[in-house]
């Protein structure tokens, strides 16, 4: 859809409306969305590619190297042999 929330309260956790937990949080985000403060704007595709690239950064997660990185572990070892 290309579009971003712009304008979202401060001090309001930044999720989707159904995880907050805390009522102010949900009447100050109802307030901005009623009086225009808080809108949807369209993006252009430029910087939605862009958003899209960061957000994809910060998803991708390192995994940690194994502490037995290197040493056969032997599961196949008692497998019958074909």
């Amino acid at each position: 859809h290309h579009v971003q929330l712009c304008g979202w309260p401060v001090g309001v956790k930044w999720c989707t409306p159904s995880k907050i937990t805390i009522i102010d949080d949900i009447q100050d985000l109802r307030k901005a969305l009623q009086s225009g403060e808080c809108t949807w704007v369209k993006i252009e595709q430029a910087a939605y590619q862009k958003l899209l690239q960061e957000v994809k950064g910060k998803l991708k997660k390192q995994r940690q190297t194994c502490c037995d990185k290197g040493i056969s572990c032997h599961i196949h070892d008692n497998c019958p042999k074909p």
